[in-house]
């Protein structure tokens, strides 16, 4: 999905990025939790899915203003 960025607006291409990065970041807590690892990554591993949906909400609505505005 990186790969597709920049988008044309700025601030877009900032709420997707770091909703990506803290994706990723989480998905590799749920492995290294799934492989046994002694460390509890609860909560750091919700708080990293919340960052990142808030970023994809700031996204979403960064999107739907460009569509109103069209």
């Amino acid at each position: 999905m990186l790969s597709r960025l920049p988008s044309p607006n700025p601030k877009l291409t900032a709420a997707l990025h770091a909703a990506i990065k803290d994706f990723v970041f989480a998905a590799h807590l749920c492995l290294t939790a799934v492989a046994g690892s002694p460390g509890d990554y609860d909560g750091e591993f919700l708080s990293l899915m919340a960052r990142a949906n808030k970023q994809m909400r700031t996204a979403q609505d960064i999107i739907d203003q460009t569509l109103t505005n069209v």
